[in-house]
C-alpha cells in the first residue's frame, strides 16, 4: 500500500505539540528539583529531561512499534520507510541530529 506524505502543517504540530511537552516537563522537573525557578536555560533537570526525550522520545518511538513521537502519535502520523518497514535507530539518530541542528542554526 503506497503511503502518502505528510504535509508541512500537520508535522508542524506534531513537531508544537512534542515541544509543549517538553516545556511542561522541564518546568515541572525544576520546579520539582528546585534547579534555577524560571530560567530553564540555567536548569539542570530540564536538560536532563530533554535529553531523555530526545533519546527515547525520538530515537526509541520512533524506530520501535509506535513509529513516530508523542506529537506524530497523537495526530496518527508514523514514520516509516517507503515499503512501510521501520526505520533503522541509526536512521533516526542521524535525522534528527542533523534536524536539531538545522533548527539551531536557522533560529
Amino acid at each position: 500500500m503506497k503511503q502518502k506524505p505528510a504535509g508541512f502543517w500537520v508535522r508542524f504540530f506534531a513537531t508544537f505539540i512534542d515541544g509543549f511537552i517538553v516545556a511542561v516537563m522541564s518546568v515541572i522537573l525544576a520546579n520539582i528539583f528546585q534547579d534555577s525557578p524560571g530560567d530553564l536555560e540555567e536548569s539542570t533537570s530540564a536538560f536532563i529531561f530533554q535529553l531523555m526525550y530526545s533519546v527515547v522520545g525520538i530515537i526509541y518511538l520512533t524506530a520501535s512499534r509506535f513509529k513516530g513521537t508523542p506529537g506524530k502519535i497523537i495526530l496518527g502520523l508514523q514514520v516509516v520507510k517507503e515499503d512501510g518497514a521501520l526505520v533503522a535507530p541509526l536512521a533516526v539518530s542521524l535525522l534528527t541530529f542533523f534536524q536539531q541542528r538545522f533548527f539551531i542554526l536557522y533560529t
